[in-house]
């Protein structure tokens, strides 16, 4: 999924059971690509920064 926030933001991962993990990535201007990023995460939520394009993939979870 594709997110851009104006202002600093704890957003909430929109599924539940909620990923072990996500793949954080945002957009570069100067390489026109994706760059890989550490993102906080911790029970479904994310800490997320303006001025960047995110791009998010949860790893695979178990059904319940």
């Amino acid at each position: 999924m594709l997110i851009e926030v104006d202002e600093i933001t704890e957003w909430r991962w929109p599924r539940y059971p909620y990923p072990a993990a996500t793949l954080s990535e945002v957009w570069s201007d100067e390489t026109w690509g994706w760059q890989a990023r550490s993102i906080e995460y911790r029970a479904g939520l994310l800490m997320l920064y303006p001025g960047n394009l995110y791009r998010l993939t949860q790893s695979p979870t178990t059904p319940r």
